[in-house]
């Protein structure tokens, strides 16, 4: 890697001086995979893989987005005005050069709407990552100049965002242009449900993208460009479409099925026009700024802080083979940014789920037991325990379709987080019973689940449970109906549904993160390990064992991506409270990483 160009290094930069090409270099090789070596190849299945089904889930997104009934302008007209009361709240610059909001939104004044948390959860996202997601809507969206404050987001590259790309859902998407205007377009509860759905819709694209950069970093490093990649992914006339696509990634490559390969090209073709141009694929594959400043640093002597400071001015020798070799870099360096990404969207999955379950508990009389009304509900053959199959059941009935897995991944984090309590006094008669096995619930399960996060992470005691859903005088031979009115039930199966979710997502954020490809689960855990214990100590070694919150919360502020608020946040998710000092590492690393007899899903060879 030492032996990487300056000028190549250039080249992969997204430099504003210089304007992106539009269509392929007339030497550029054929589309074979002969025209990569291994390490080259694997990072490019990897970028590819990560691309189509990032691309799935976003659609889903959209889809949901576009089922709230509001007409594309209207829409737009709602992000302009909330995109001005955040700037005009923060005292900040609006838009310059003559534009208006209504024609242009700005990214900084986007930026700041989306990390406050009114009428929504905060999303962390630096200047660069929103322009880099943003911009692959339009081919001429950068304004003159290439100054990120001036450039914005316009109503056509809003529609590419937004709407369905898939022709399966070609309907929906003209619907929404023929529609009746919306009654109450501004209202206050129309605008809570589009604020919640764009965030997620930009989020999940700010996740794609960042999913993508170890293997963008990849391709760096095996001087794979642009043009290479456009090349290889380009039919025999040299042009890049559907057809040309599946060709290379499912039927020469192997790497995607067609599905995957459809949604691949829905990526790169952003503008759906049919066709993919040179720039369009630049947008996903160049390294951002601070990816190639990370890159800049990583093949010369100055190693990232990172790093721990363990390989500073000492050669490493790099064993053979792309396994060797990615071990060897990930021993080098781990991105703490992504562990800070995962407890942030962790932070963003628990406040709606908080929410619902304070809702649900306003909902109940007071003389009532929330556990044992809601064991008593849920334990449908008075077994003495609750199984994910009775949640599932209850939920179908309900008219709730949580699928069967998703329920599973909520009862395992229940019992995982309930086994790690001391137990309490018993005075609500939290028994572990006949519940051995760990698809069931006990009573005492049931008090985790139904207790809010910040409350769960401050107990010290199981007795904290007991005190939160227990009764002064309340029979459990009573019947469900005379205890539980119809609006609290309602309420209880809307917590166990987002609970649900966030517990899936979870699951699956956590296994993303230990998931690099050619490295045993084991290397990663340790290599996060290490960039944890660098977060306060530099030059960190196995006998740091504390992170201290002034650190933390140092280190974030460097990354210039996340708000004081946000800090809090995190920290409050790792301790239990802002007011605590220091985490010990074993605590951090089991709130970010998956059980190890969970490990990591491998995705191999297809």
């Amino acid at each position: 890697m030492a032996g990487v160009s300056a000028e190549f290094l250039q080249q992969l930069r997204l430099c504003p001086d210089v304007p992106l090409q539009t269509t392929a270099a007339p030497d550029a090789e054929p589309g074979v995979p002969g025209a990569l070596d291994q390490p080259a190849e694997e990072a490019l299945v990897r970028l590819l893989r990560t691309a189509a089904d990032g691309e799935a889930l976003v659609e889903q997104r959209r889809v949901r987005f576009c089922q709230i009934g509001l007409r594309p302008e209207e829409a737009f007209t709602l992000l302009s005005q909330a995109v001005v009361a955040a700037c005009e709240s923060t005292q900040a610059e609006g838009p310059e050069h003559g534009d208006s909001l209504l024609d242009r939104i700005p990214f900084c004044g986007l930026q700041r709407w989306l990390s406050s948390s009114e009428n929504g959860f905060p999303v962390a996202a630096s200047l660069q990552e929103l322009a880099r997601v943003l911009q692959r809507t339009g081919r001429s969206s950068s304004c003159e100049g290439g100054d990120l404050r001036y450039d914005g987001l316009r109503y056509q590259d809003f529609v590419a965002l937004a709407l369905p790309r898939d022709n399966l859902h070609a309907v929906l998407r003209s619907s929404v242009f023929t529609a009746e205007r919306h009654a109450d377009f501004e209202g206050s509860a129309v605008i809570a449900v589009f604020v919640r759905s764009f965030k997620q819709l930009l989020q999940e694209e700010l996740e794609v993208f960042r999913h993508a950069s170890s293997a963008r970093q990849d391709l760096a490093a095996a001087m794979v460009s642009s043009s290479k990649i456009f090349a290889l992914l380009s039919g025999s006339d040299r042009r890049c479409n559907a057809t040309s696509v599946a060709a290379f990634a499912t039927d020469l490559l192997g790497a995607l099925n067609f599905d995957q390969s459809s949604a691949l090209f829905r990526c790169l073709d952003a503008g759906r026009n049919g066709e993919v141009l040179l720039d369009d694929l630049t947008f996903l594959v160049s390294l951002s700024e601070q990816e190639a400043n990370d890159f800049d640093k990583a093949v010369g002597d100055d190693w990232p802080d990172w790093d721990g400071g363990a390989l500073r001015g000492r050669a490493v020798e790099e064993p053979e083979g792309s396994a060797a070799l990615a071990e060897t870099t990930l021993r080098l360096s781990f991105p703490i940014t992504e562990v800070f990404t995962l407890l942030m969207r962790m932070c963003n999955l628990e406040m709606p789920v908080d929410a619902a379950k304070a809702r649900f508990k306003s909902l109940v009389p007071s003389e009532v037991c929330l556990s044992a009304v809601v064991f008593k509900l849920l334990d449908r053959g008075v077994k003495g325990y609750v199984a994910h199959t009775d949640i599932w059941q209850v939920l179908q009935q309900a008219g709730r379709d949580v699928p069967l897995d998703t329920v599973s991944a909520l009862v395992k984090e229940v019992k995982e987080f309930s086994g790690r309590l001391p137990p309490g006094l018993g005075s609500a008669g939290v028994e572990d019973g006949p519940a051995s096995f760990s698809m069931a619930l006990t009573l005492r399960d049931l008090c985790c689940l139904l207790l809010p996060g910040k409350v769960l992470r401050t107990m010290r005691s199981f007795a904290v449970a007991e005190m939160w859903c227990e009764a002064e005088s309340w029979s459990t031979m009573q019947a469900i109906e005379d205890v539980l009115p119809s609006q609290a039930r309602v309420a209880l199966f809307e917590v166990l549904e987002l609970a649900a979710e966030a517990a899936e997502e979870v699951e699956r954020l956590r296994n993303e993160l230990i998931q690099v490809h050619g490295c045993p689960t084991s290397n990663v855990r340790e290599a996060i390990a290490r960039a944890v214990r660098s977060i306060s100590a530099p030059f960190a070694s196995l006998e740091c064992t504390d992170v201290l919150s002034q650190d933390f919360r140092h280190l974030l502020r460097q990354q210039s991506c996340w708000s004081d608020e946000d800090s809090d946040l995190m920290w409050a998710r790792l301790s239990g409270s802002t007011a605590i000092a220091e985490v010990p590492v074993e605590q951090f690393l089991e709130v970010v990483l998956p059980p190890e007899t969970g490990g990591g899903r491998r995705h191999p060879r297809r």
